[in-house]
């Protein structure tokens, strides 16, 4: 198995869980993927939140089991991404943001998964998957997604939620 050749997102997941076996770190699936295998559309690129930190050294392990070139890490946000022919998984330990008034760079903290799952812009990013594949849903974001002709969307109200967090962190007033 290398980076050039396809894996099919069973192994994807095998290769997951054995990695963080061997890492002992606990690791979720979590966001996009997640939201996209519940309506049934396919969705090659995964993230990977990693509890009580550890992302970094997942990812290292992972890509050896893939077969894939080293991760890209940046680790003032604590992240990595590895990537292979028909997939980008990236690495995250579960943080905290805050933003400071002068910048549009987050300070990141360690953080539990319900913090990290709290800070996040759209409730259906929140969707968790273990690496056996069964889909948790602690806060409610399943309850976002309306299948309407095969194609999900998202209610008003979760959008326009994100809009205003989104316009608060870069700085920007809000129009009255």
């Amino acid at each position: 198995m290398g980076a050039d050749q396809p894996i099919d997102d069973r192994e994807l997941l095998r290769l997951l869980k054995r990695a963080a076996a061997d890492q002992g770190a606990k690791a979720w699936v979590v966001g996009g993927y997640v939201r996209d295998r519940l309506i049934g559309r396919a969705q090659p690129d995964l993230d990977v939140v990693v509890e009580g930190g550890g992302a970094l050294q997942l990812a290292e392990r992972f890509a050896q089991l893939a077969g894939a070139g080293p991760p890209v890490t940046f680790e003032r946000y604590g992240t990595a991404q590895v990537t292979m022919t028909e997939h980008l998984v990236e690495f995250v330990s579960a943080r905290s943001e805050s933003y400071p008034p002068d910048s549009r760079k987050p300070d990141v903290l360690p953080a539990t998964l319900e913090e990290d799952l709290r800070r996040r812009d759209f409730t259906v990013n929140t969707l968790l998957m273990d690496l056996d594949g069964k889909i948790h849903d602690r806060l409610g974001g399943a309850r976002h997604i309306r299948p309407t002709l095969g194609v999900a969307r998202f209610g008003v109200d979760v959008e326009a939620a994100a809009i205003v967090q989104r316009k608060r962190q870069a700085g920007q007033k809000l129009p009255l």
